[in-house]
């Protein structure tokens, strides 16, 4: 992920794993058709499940959705759409926060 699609998914990793533990089946399936994860990442999900519970296996999807490379996050928020549209919209309001943020910043700085 991008360092500033990063900084958001990290700082949403509690939310995101009470979220995900709700659909976390229906959603490891979109991911997977969506090319995503594979399926090696739905094993790890599955294990992480077995061992403990939805949430655990939650919070490995979360773990492992976070390293899905530069564009990753536009791409996972378009497939929650579908399944967990909360999840989605807060994924997008804390991007579109960030964007803000730092475009405010940017626009601060004093003309000389």
């Amino acid at each position: 992920m991008r360092s500033e699609d990063y900084f958001v998914w990290r700082g949403s990793f509690k939310y995101l794993r009470e979220q995900l533990a709700w659909d976390l089946d229906l959603l490891i399936d979109k991911l997977y058709q969506n090319h995503i994860i594979d399926a090696a990442d739905k094993q790890q999900i599955e294990k992480a499940r077995t061992l403990k519970s939805d949430k655990n296996g939650a919070k490995q999807l979360v773990d492992i959705l976070g390293f899905r490379g530069e564009n990753a996050l536009p791409r996972i928020i378009e497939a929650l759409k579908s399944i967990n549209h909360d999840a989605a919209d807060y994924l997008q309001a804390k991007i579109n926060y960030f964007k803000k943020e730092k475009c405010e910043k940017m626009d601060t700085t004093p003309v000389k």
